[in-house]
């Protein structure tokens, strides 16, 4: 599962610690509103019950209504029962329970068929121990109503609320972590290892990131100068390297005319020459690296027709394949554009197949394959060999690394990782499939370039050269 974004942490954690918040102060606020509402009637009912009494007089240990008496007022209906509890004036209202007992100068919420009262009865004394009901009604179904509302309302609103604060606060943190978004993007441009001139943004920075994008800054830079350093050494110690090989490869070959030699020196010799020879290309290849990754640059780059080189390189390694009796198949599409430098693809394509060779299988087959899809050129160099194990899938390509040493004794490791190098400098990406025992297929990705230019029509001309 994939983890989530401090962004989208942050947000959550706020967002859900604010609804909690939210919740409880929705919750109170109806509640209080509630209480409101019934504590208003409350002292509307005793108000309208006390006012009420002002219709009867007390003489003559017994009582008098006036004639003009109103049972009914602004909303209280009123009752008047004996000491028995029996009503003798006024009307109760319709659907209230007949049979609700009386209770004194109490305030009480009856509810009966889905309706709700609000009840206040109040306890007159008389002449010698005599006692008179006075008994207000009022209904409280529109506040239950209203209540009902505002909870279905804020239900509504609850969820929509949480969701608009969660927008704005994301949209805000991200705002916010905006310069650590371009921090994160330079460094894995930087770790990538594809410029390691670049440094981290230290503009607009608050002081709590800018001190620890200053350490980055200092430490790439220290990683620079190393990896220049280090640059530096391979290209010192392959040139001096370059003089004594060619000696040793000369003198081998001197010594090998002759016939002076026995057969057990001749051996010997052979073998030295040999490693002497393996050597001098893995000079010649860290020469071109460090050679090319110094000079290089991406303003002379020019259209080149992906598929002709491809197409070149495949005849002129068909040469190499027949010692192992292999056939290179090509299905290479036309006018296959890519913006580029001629001899780097030249020397990638080389190495792909070079590599498909090495480890294909004797009297097998390697493929290549080139076409367009979209706004990219796709091509693929494969073979039916060994095979390569998917621990090593990630490692080949390092310099110097081999997944089979046993295997490719006549290898420097440094051809993938040269092929991927030239890909990552022409704005691609590559990738590798494989299973043992069934073979390998490399494929790269490059974007498209422009029309032919004149080396592609030399190129042209030295493949038919080669066809005949």
């Amino acid at each position: 599962m994939k983890k989530l974004s401090i962004k989208w942490k942050v947000t959550l954690w706020y967002t859900g610690i604010l609804a909690v918040i939210l919740g409880f102060m929705f919750a109170a606020m109806i509640s209080m509103l509630n209480e409101t509402e019934l504590s208003v009637t409350e002292e509307e009912i005793h108000g309208a019950v006390t006012g009420f009494l002002e219709n009867i007089t007390f003489a003559d240990d017994t009582y008098y209504l006036d004639g003009d008496t109103d049972f009914y007022y602004e909303g209280v209906s009123f009752c008047i029962y004996d000491e028995t509890g029996t009503r003798i004036h006024g009307n109760l209202p319709a659907d209230f329970p007949e049979n609700t007992v009386l209770w004194a100068n109490r305030t009480r919420n009856i509810k009966a068929d889905g309706k709700g009262w609000m009840v206040y009865d109040y306890l007159c004394e008389y002449s010698s121990g005599k006692t008179l009901w006075i008994r207000g009604t009022t209904s409280i179904s529109n506040i239950e109503n209203f209540m009902r509302v505002t909870i279905i309302i804020s239900v509504i609103a609850f969820p929509v609320l949480i969701l608009l604060i969660g927008m704005v606060g994301y949209f805000m943190i991200k705002k916010t972590l905006k310069p650590v978004d371009e921090i994160c993007n330079a460094a894995d441009i930087i770790s990538g290892g594809r410029d390691l001139s670049k440094r981290l943004p230290e503009k607009k920075l608050e002081a709590e990131v800018r001190h620890l994008t200053n350490s980055f800054n200092e430490m790439f830079e220290r990683l620079q100068q190393s990896f220049e350093n280090e640059k530096q050494f391979t290209s010192d110690v392959s040139h001096e390297l370059r003089t004594p090989l060619a000696i040793m490869i000369s003198r081998c070959e001197d010594l090998l005319s002759g016939d002076k030699l026995s057969e057990e020196h001749k051996k010997d010799i052979e073998i030295i020459l040999h490693q002497s020879r393996k050597m001098s290309k893995l000079v010649s290849q860290l020469l071109f690296m460090t050679r090319e990754e110094k000079t290089i640059d991406t303003n002379t780059f020019e259209d080149i027709d992906l598929g002709m080189l491809l197409q070149m390189v495949s005849e002129e390694m068909q040469i190499e394949a027949d010692k192992k009796s292999i056939v290179i198949n090509t299905n290479i599409e036309e006018n296959l554009m890519v913006h580029g430098e001629q001899t780097l693809l030249m020397r990638m394509a080389m190495n792909l197949i070079d590599n498909a060779i090495a480890y294909g299988r004797k009297g097998g087959n390697v493929f290549v394959e080139a076409y367009t899809e979209k706004d990219r050129v796709i091509g693929k160099v494969s073979d039916d060999g060994i095979g390569i194990a998917e621990e090593h899938l990630q490692k080949i390509w390092n310099r110097f690394y081999r997944a089979d040493k046993s295997r490719s004794s006549e290898g420097t490791g440094l051809g993938l990782s040269m092929v991927r190098w030239i890909i990552d400098i022409h704005g691609g990406t590559i990738g590798v499939e494989s299973k043992i025992g069934e073979g390998t297929q490399f494929y790269f990705r490059l974007p498209k370039g422009g029309r032919r230019n004149e080396a592609d029509e030399i190129m042209i001309e030295h493949i038919r050269l080669l066809k005949r």
